[in-house]
């Protein structure tokens, strides 16, 4: 069994703004950075790596995190840990889409929106990535939509069960999760 370490970027301007980032580059302002730094006194000693989103608020996130520890681990970019792709809802304002975003993605109104399946898919490849690799304790950088629809995967929560999951999930800036992986 692998034990993975998720954690979420720092705070970005556009979450101190209250939009969208998706797919889009925001950088970390500074209490994202100091938020990074705290990280690293939560990340465990027993860490071997950690795989990044390739975004950019995510790996400054995880090297910085790494690199104010005691931890000399490698940080690798993994392209599938890119955050949810909100099509045309990137850049828009928290609340445009009422009542949640992912009940909107769910019934179609955001046509340009990567599919709940669509994510579901790159997960399980994650998933499968993970288990190829030969660690037990394994850090992850990321997002909070794609890391809702990662643990879903884990935790065997449907495709169906999904927007309710996501529409109460909670994952703070530079939080840190403990998943098993069977």
């Amino acid at each position: 069994m692998k034990t993975l370490y998720l954690f979420r970027h720092g705070e970005s301007e556009n979450n101190v703004a209250e939009l969208y980032s998706g797919n889009s580059e925001t950088s970390l302002t500074e209490q994202g950075k100091k938020q990074a730094c705290e990280l690293a006194n939560k990340l465990p000693t027993n860490l071997q790596i950690i795989y990044s989103s390739p975004l950019s608020r995510a790996i400054q996130t995880a090297h910085i995190a790494v690199n104010n520890s005691d931890l000399n681990i490698p940080v690798k970019e993994l392209d599938e840990l890119h955050e949810y792709d909100f099509g045309d809802a990137e850049g828009q304002p928290f609340g445009t889409f009422q009542p949640r975003l992912f009940t909107a993605i769910a019934n179609g109104e955001i046509p340009t929106a990567e599919s709940i399946g669509q994510a579901y898919q790159r997960a399980f490849n994650v998933i499968k990535f993970l288990h190829t690799k030969p660690f037990k304790h394994i850090g992850l950088a990321g997002h909070k939509s794609f890391s809702a629809v990662l643990i879903a995967a884990i935790e065997g929560i449907d495709e169906l069960e999904f927007v309710e999951f996501r529409n109460n999930f909670e994952f703070e800036n530079s939080e840190l999760k403990v998943i098993k992986l069977p």
